[in-house]
């Protein structure tokens, strides 16, 4: 008796599809969608019940459990179908020998992001400068991965970028914490010691500036304009920290000049030739 689960979708002599075939690929797709889905939920749970930073490490290890899955949802399917994997990988051995000499550089990408998976140096949420641009890991694929810079620019970064050049995480520490600093130039006949005092209760004022490890003030160095100090501060927040040196510059002009105090800047002299 026919039934339409025998109905055939794609006929060939190579190949033939019925709608029972159909049906299986199908609950084989949904499954691993399902599975990985449901996964990936428990992990985020989980990370949210430890301490903080579990969120990047659960997140790589749930996408490297999609990609087994789908691996195995992969062939299951071409099972299946019926398709031949012996066959088929013989047939084509000479196929991709020819695409991997024109994808090297995409293939370096996918080993890449299976290296930053498995060994957990970057993860999602760490917040990284590469060539001079700091942003925030957004998502870690295979290939690539996205970066929010501090600006709301979401940048696609090849993943052997990440590890082959230089990446700074400034999120790959102990604590949530990181040392920062402004330098400045006052006079030569400028009281050092009421200098370090005004930085010290500015740094103390602003809100984002730690109180432990406690701000500093370094005397740097001389030059030709004066006494070089650094104001060191700690904080957490890492992200915006420039609008946190915006706003110490902001507070150190203003205290300078309530207290008769002058900022020095370098002295050049323009040569001008009457023509």
């Amino acid at each position: 008796m026919f039934s339409i689960l025998d109905y055939q979708l794609i006929n060939s002599k190579q190949f033939s599809l019925t709608v029972f075939d159909a049906g299986k690929v199908i609950f084989i797709i949904l499954g691993a969608y399902i599975i990985t889905s449901v996964f990936k939920k428990l992990l985020i749970k989980r990370a949210g019940k430890e301490e903080a930073g579990a969120e990047g490490r659960y997140h790589s290890l749930a996408q490297l459990f999609r990609y087994f899955i789908y691996v195995i949802a992969a062939f299951l399917i071409l099972a299946v179908l019926g398709i031949n994997l012996t066959v088929l990988t013989a047939g084509s051995a000479a196929l991709l020998v020819g695409i991997g000499f024109g994808l090297q550089h995409t293939f370096n990408d996918f080993v890449s992001g299976i290296i930053i998976l498995f060994e957990g140096t970057l993860q999602v949420g760490n917040i990284v400068e590469i060539e001079s641009v700091v942003g925030r890991v957004k998502h870690i694929g295979l290939r690539t991965s996205r970066i929010e810079t501090r600006d709301g620019v979401t940048i696609i970064v090849p993943n052997s970028k990440l590890v082959s050049d230089n990446v700074v995480n400034w999120s790959h520490q102990t604590t949530d914490r990181t040392r920062f600093y402004i330098r400045f130039t006052v006079g030569a006949d400028t009281d050092i010691h009421k200098v370090k005092k005004i930085l010290l209760e500015i740094a103390q004022g602003h809100k984002d500036v730690l109180d432990k490890p406690a701000p500093k003030v370094r005397f740097y160095d001389f030059n030709e304009s004066g006494f070089v100090f650094d104001l060191l501060f700690w904080t957490s927040n890492m992200f915006f920290v420039e609008t946190v040196k915006s706003d110490l510059r902001f507070m150190l002009v203003e205290e300078f000049r309530k207290n008769n105090v002058g900022i020095s800047f370098p002295h050049r002299t323009i040569i001008t030739s009457n023509q």
